[in-house]
């Protein structure tokens, strides 16, 4: 009801206890008397409005409608106008919720949302069944309680980003669960949960069938690579088509040599724990890297030598083969794809969040939509020039290992035309003082 409306009401209702008073007034002689009567009357008819006005608004009902008069009346039919509207809304919202339940609860990956402190406040049905989950029992307890797992003390802590864990599944060891959590809200998380098991297994299966074919290719290549360097050494009794086919058959050998070799160490990089790491100098050991790169350099006929920056301050615990292997990769690859007189830096630094170890050039750079697969078994930017510039394919996936197995990882920055970036991260829980400070003793002081 509108105020305009409510206003005429109130007014029209006003004029009625007039015209009765004065009609009263007329036929009794009584001013005083006829107008307090009216007055009682028309005070006891709003009061008995009001009261069933409050009456309906704390029980909602209907019956009480048909009693209520004048502005009251208005008021009481807006009031279960909105009701209607308000149940009509909420039937629309709780048949959403439901759709949206059951197309959750039909999927095979789970979901968690959490609450304050990690308590559990909603999962659906895949997620009830990787962790055993009742709702009778489980529901308003902390997470924490069912993923006992060291990874998982970081992603159910304080984030502002998402984080992903691998973890055995707690109601079934033999199945591997990839956990996302995504902040959700000020104190609130979001869970999905993966089942990778079949995903793992098959990588298994590629990595096992890659290192056995490595171990078979191993003899029938060193076979191949003995007779074309005893024909080699026949070049004088041999025909000049003869000699180069033989060239090519040693050359081709040697490079089949090298990714047989590569597949056997990625093979062990995938399979493997990083034992016993030790204290390394990084600065020395990229001063021996940038001596080799500059051999390499001067053997493809190009100016350029690797300059180093490291803080000699700092140590990296880890293995020396591993890391050895990672910065040579990438600066092997620095020096070959660069041109003449290009600059490659080879750095080592610690800051407040990470150890970073960096190899930069000022190469052509690479084009941003094959950044996210440079990492990738055997993916080449460029066939063609691959072919040309040596190698395996197989560098940088084994840098990504490494820095897998190292708790760090690899970041790739590259610009085409203004050169590239791979910066290895590792935590600092990798690294150490190269030399404690001195204590100074009371008597010295």
């Amino acid at each position: 009801m509108s105020t305009s409306k409510a206003t005429r009401q109130t007014v029209q209702d006003a004029m009625i206890v007039l015209a009765i008073w004065a009609t009263l007034f007329v036929v009794t002689g009584e001013f005083w008397i006829t107008g307090v009567l009216v007055l009682v009357s028309a005070m006891l008819i709003a009061a008995r409005a009001r009261i069933n006005l409050h009456r309906y608004v704390e029980t909602r009902d209907e019956r009480i409608l048909p009693f209520m008069d004048g502005l009251e009346s208005d008021i009481a039919y807006q009031i279960h106008k909105t009701d209607r509207l308000n149940t009509t809304h909420q039937q629309h919202v709780s048949e959403r919720l439901e759709h949206i339940e059951a197309a959750l609860a039909s999927v095979d990956r789970g979901f968690i949302l959490l609450g304050e402190h990690n308590y559990l406040r909603w999962w659906n049905l895949s997620a009830e069944k990787f962790l055993a989950l009742s709702e009778a029992r489980d529901l308003g307890r902390p997470l924490d309680n069912y993923l006992r797992d060291p990874a998982f003390e970081i992603v159910l802590g304080d984030i502002s980003k998402p984080l992903q864990v691998v973890a055995p599944c707690p109601s079934d060891d033999r199945r591997t669960l990839e956990f996302n959590v995504f902040p959700n809200g000020d104190d609130g998380k979001a869970v999905i949960i993966r089942d990778i098991t079949r995903v793992r297994q098959l990588e298994q299966t590629r990595s096992d069938f890659a290192g056995n074919v490595s171990h078979e290719l191993k003899t029938p290549i060193t076979v191949i690579k003995g007779y074309a360097e005893t024909l080699g050494d026949m070049t004088d009794s041999l025909p000049a088509p003869v000699n180069k086919a033989i060239q090519q058959i040693a050359g081709q050998a040697d490079r089949m040599q090298d990714i047989v070799e590569d597949l056997l160490w990625l093979n062990r990089l995938e399979n493997t724990r990083l034992i016993d790491p030790t204290p390394l100098n990084v600065g020395a050991l990229l001063n021996s890297v940038a001596q080799d790169a500059a051999e390499l350099a001067t053997a493809l006929g190009k100016s350029i030598t690797p300059q180093v920056e490291a803080d000699d301050a700092w140590l990296l615990n880890g293995s020396h083969k591993e890391v050895m292997t990672a910065v040579r990769n990438l600066t092997v690859n620095a020096v070959r794809y660069s041109s003449d007189g290009a600059s490659v830096t080879l750095s080592w630094k610690v800051t407040e969040s990470h150890a970073l170890l960096t190899v930069a050039d000022t190469g052509p750079g690479i084009p941003r939509r094959d950044l996210p697969r440079l990492t990738e078994r055997f993916y080449r930017v460029d066939q063609g020039r691959a072919r040309e510039t040596g190698g395996t394919g197989l560098g940088l996936a084994i840098v990504k290992h490494v820095m897998d197995r190292h708790g760090g990882r690899l970041t790739i920055k590259s610009r085409v035309g203004s050169g590239s970036r791979f910066i290895c991260q590792f935590p600092l829980s990798r690294v150490k003082p190269a030399a404690m400070p001195a204590i100074v003793k009371a008597d010295d002081a």
